[in-house]
């Protein structure tokens, strides 16, 4: 069995291409059956104001009707023979057992052949054994929203009332334990664990499952304290936001723990999709996919969203009770939600070494402004590149092994290499083997700190160049083309003659240089007098 896990991916089929269907893969919509009703007040909780949405004193709970017009809906606008059902919040729970009861009947009376399958984010503070029982029966896979040790949790994770909420999620996860429930741990890194990287990793590898995902907190505010989508500029960051050198170490320090000790048995949803990146797979991360759009959200009342984190107002795409989902999902302001996140990638994104991998990661965390209209640069950039360069010969390493059909054998001893190699680094006095590398194997009179200063200086120098380009160009395009032909019959203070517009055009630079030689009689086109083609003249450079 290889040892290197890429995700879970659903089988296509040639269906994909239907005309109603405009994306090649499943259609993945989050279900919000309790809308952002909530039993906990998390801090950083971005849904919780969605409740200004849906002002309704009453219980908000997805009615009978609209379940099973989203369940047979859905499954009808499937290509696939694996329909997942992702069930969010809010708290789903809240719905009550019966709601789920109905809504497997639902899936068995619709299903038509598919395979159904269930996931369901929860807070877990809700679980108990009749829960989990049902859980069990029908093949539900938990997600449970765990920040880390009591300390990590609770600093942001409180109930409605302000209490701590780590104990109740305990007995939560002990309540799927006991069942032998399948669970999965959610991690939203905040500003506050994101600086306890390994304490969160063990403690979650000693849980009971096999795998977490890490999800960083970014949001931003307006002057009224709301919420801000990432198609707009401004706003405050959130205190408890994760800065990004912190992120970045966060992930790198997990990484070489994990890549030590746990590759093959235990699974973290990055390290997962950068592998994908470097063995050209789709990542099953909509963070690191190439588009987006295709990942829809799901309101209590039938109102369909462009993204779980684009549930603003401006994109509503329309209610199940009028449209189907398909035609929703097809929509051209759907359609072009989903390009944009490729279509407008700044220069910086564009000329990147690892854009293959994280392709600007998520639109809603571009909020730093780079000049261009549009286009703005993703804010946790620094930290994915730190993370990006300092396991890049890891990731090469299994994707090579993965690329050959091997199952992995050899990387233990690759990564006991590094290992050693490393130690040695250090008993001469270097940080690692690349600074070892560079000054005493190669003789380099410089450090990689040193190379990397002078690939960012070239790099601030390059929309500079490309601005001035650009208006020469500009100024080009005014001028009338000179014909070749015409200038073979021309003296040669007459081709100077001709010429001097365009150098002009060019810069008020190159005007001057062009003036300097032609003024100490630099250029020398005598080889005209004795040449039929123009062709044979070398232009000055």
């Amino acid at each position: 069995m290889c040892i290197f896990a890429i995700g879970n991916e659903i089988e296509q089929n040639p269906l994909a291409d239907e005309v109603f269907y405009p994306f090649s893969g499943p259609l993945y919509l989050v279900a919000k059956p309790a809308s952002s009703t909530c039993n906990m007040r998390c801090a950083y909780c971005y849904y919780l104001e969605k409740s200004a949405y849906y002002p309704s004193s009453g219980r908000k709970v997805m009615d009978p009707a609209m379940l099973e017009t989203f369940i047979s809906g859905f499954i009808a606008s499937q290509n696939t023979p694996d329909v997942l059902f992702n069930w969010h919040g809010g708290e789903p729970l809240l719905c009550g057992l019966d709601f789920f009861r109905k809504a497997v009947e639902w899936q068995k009376r619709y299903g038509r052949g598919h395979r159904i399958i269930n996931t369901i984010q929860t807070n877990g503070t809700l679980l108990d054994a009749q829960w989990c029982d049902f859980f069990r029966e029908n093949g539900f896979l938990v997600g449970i929203s765990l920040d880390g040790p009591r300390e990590c949790h609770d600093r942001y994770r409180r109930m409605a009332g302000g209490d701590a909420s780590f104990d109740a999620v305990m007995r939560g996860i002990e309540a799927l334990r006991t069942a032998g429930v399948e669970f999965n741990i959610l991690c939203t890194v905040n500003d506050y664990n994101a600086c306890r990287p390994l304490e969160v990793y063990e403690f979650f590898k000693g849980l009971g499952t096999q795998f977490v995902q890490f999800t960083p907190v970014v949001e931003r505010l307006d002057p009224q304290g709301g919420l801000l989508s990432g198609d707009q500029a401004g706003g405050v960051l959130t205190p408890w936001s994760v800065r990004p050198k912190d992120w970045g170490q966060f992930l790198t320090d997990i990484f070489f723990r994990w890549v030590k000790n746990d590759v093959g048995d235990f699974f973290v949803n990055v390290f997962d999709a950068t592998l994908a990146g470097y063995v050209g797979v789709d990542p099953g991360n909509c963070y690191f996919a190439r588009s987006c759009g295709h990942a829809l959200a799901l309101e209590y009342n039938g109102d369909v969203y462009a993204c779980d984190h684009y549930v603003f107002p401006r994109y509503r795409l329309g209610n199940l009770r009028d449209t189907p989902l398909r035609t929703l999902s097809a929509l051209p302001f759907q359609q072009a939600f989903g390009a944009g996140k490729t279509a407008n990638l700044p220069r910086e994104c564009l000329a990147c070494r690892y854009r293959s991998l994280c392709n600007g990661e998520c639109p809603k965390n571009r909020i730093v402004e780079t000049g261009e209209k549009g286009r703005r640069l993703n804010y946790l950039c620094r930290g994915y590149k730190h993370f990006f360069a300092r396991t890049e010969p890891y990731f090469r390493f299994m994707a090579s092994e993965l690329a050959a059909g091997r199952n992995g054998v050899l990387a233990p001893i690759y990564l006991e290499l590094v290992k050693v190699r490393n130690q040695y680094a250090a008993s001469k006095g270097y940080d690692d083997y690349v600074q070892y590398d560079y000054q005493t194997v190669y003789g380099r009179d410089y450090t990689p700190e040193e190379a990397a200063l002078l690939h960012r200086a070239v790099k601030a120098l390059l929309p500079r160049l490309e601005s001035e380009l650009l208006i020469a160009q500009s100024r080009l395009s005014s001028l009338s083309p000179v014909r070749l032909s015409s200038l073979e019959d021309m003296t040669q203070e007459e081709v100077l003659d001709a010429v001097e517009p365009y150098m002009d055009a060019v810069s008020s630079e190159y005007r001057e240089l062009y003036g300097y030689m032609r003024d100490n009689g630099l250029y020398d086109l005598d080889i005209l007098a004795s040449s039929s083609t123009l062709g044979r003249i070398t232009p000055p450079r």
